[in-house]
Formats: structure tokens, C-alpha cells, sequence
């Protein structure tokens, strides 16, 4: 169940963007989808069967955890960022609240997002970045996609950043080729290629949820 324990850290973390407030489905700019689904009362389990259902495929573990840890959902204004949909977790071993934060999705991807996989691009067709409390561990919104060099005559110049795993890792594109390829830079490691990139993404979040608590009705 979401707690105060939850609303206050939301509130306190999304403080620097300006007067953070809860606020109810009907809000003007709340997407269709979300408001529909977040007006049942079940909205904790058909915000994963529907709003998820596009990705069920491709983050079946992530989605799986979600059905045993997630303790709800709740939509969030502030004056920078008129909605997005949060979703409460508890870490098991310190109690503390944590949480995942989805922006809404956008039709109008960076021109980058051609050489893609359509797989992976399907991530934003539910959320236009889904990232945790500290805005590290998930897909990054496209307007945060960001180059790993600053050259762009550089091969890290080229190489667009779109997810971090919390943990110093980073996967990307290398935006050469087309279709580009993804890979994985660990520090002090060499870059790995990902041929199922969602299944890379799909792993590194749904390890990371298996720290979270049950759900507690």
C-alpha cells in the first residue's frame, strides 16, 4: 500500500522542480490511457495489464516483479512537469520507500530513434522515460538521451546514451551504423554488444526490484 512514508520522499525529491502536488485522473493533460486505467479501482493491476501490455513481450521479468512489489500508483504535477505517474516500492531490507517515475508517452521521438530497434522504441509507447528516484536506474526520457563525448568527429560523439543501470553501467547506441547497434560500457570493461536489448533492460530492472518488499494490500 502506499504510505506517507512514499508521498513524502516524492514530494521532497520533486521539490527542485516546483511546487510538487498529487492530483486526480481528471487533470487537465493526463493522457487518455492513464486516466482510464487509473480510475478503476484496481488501477495497481490494470495499470500493468493495460498501459504495460504493448511491452509485455520484451519486460516480462520487470513486469512480473511489478505484480509482486509494486504498492500502487499516483499521478504527480509540479510546475516543471505538468504529469507523470509514479510507482511506489518499499526496499525490503532498509523499509524505505522507493519509487519509479514514467513520464508520458511521446509520438515525436528525437530523428535518432530511426535507426533503432523497434523493440526497444516500444518502451515509449508507455512511458517517454521511466527512471527511479534518483532519475539513474531505467530508459531515459528521449529529450535526455545525451552523447557519451562531447566530439562529435569522436566515436564516443556518436555513441547516444539512452539507459543507465544505477550501478556506473551505461547502454547506448553507437548511432555509425545503420541500424545502429547497442552496447553496454562498464567502466574498465570493454564494450559489450547487445542483440536483445530489451532483455539486457529487463533484467537489470527486475534484479533490482526483487529487493523490494511484497505488495501489503
Amino acid at each position: 500500500m502506499i504510505t506517507k512514508a512514499h508521498r513524502d520522499r516524492v514530494l521532497e525529491e520533486l521539490d527542485v522542480e516546483g511546487n510538487p502536488r498529487f492530483v486526480p485522473p481528471t487533470t487537465t493533460g493526463v493522457p487518455a490511457a492513464w486516466a482510464k486505467v487509473l480510475s478503476r479501482s484496481d488501477a495497481r493491476s490494470a495499470v500493468l495489464d493495460v498501459l504495460w501490455k504493448p511491452i509485455s513481450r520484451h519486460m516480462s521479468r520487470t513486469i512480473k516483479q511489478m505484480r509482486r512489489c509494486l504498492q500502487g500508483v499516483e499521478l504527480v504535477a509540479t510546475d516543471e512537469t505538468p504529469v507523470s505517474l509514479i510507482y511506489y516500492f518499499t526496499n525490503e531490507a532498509t523499509k524505505k520507500p522507493y519509487y519509479y517515475r514514467g513520464f508520458p508517452p511521446t509520438e515525436q521521438l528525437p530523428p535518432e530513434a530511426q535507426q533503432m530497434p523497434k523493440d526497444f522504441l516500444k518502451i515509449y509507447s508507455v512511458h517517454d522515460g521511466w527512471v527511479d528516484d534518483f532519475g539513474f536506474m531505467g530508459p531515459f526520457a528521449s529529450q535526455d538521451w545525451h552523447p557519451l563525448g562531447s566530439n562529435p568527429k569522436k566515436p564516443s560523439g556518436q555513441f547516444l546514451v539512452v539507459f543507465n543501470n544505477g550501478g556506473g553501467s551505461e547502454l547506448g547506441f553507437d548511432l555509425r551504423t545503420t541500424p545502429a547497434l547497442c552496447y553496454t560500457l562498464t567502466p574498465g570493461e570493454p564494450p559489450t554488444l547487445n542483440a536483445k536489448v530489451c532483455a539486457e533492460i529487463d533484467t537489470w530492472i527486475a534484479g533490482q526490484l526483487e529487493d523490494m518488499s511484497p505488495y501489503t494490500p
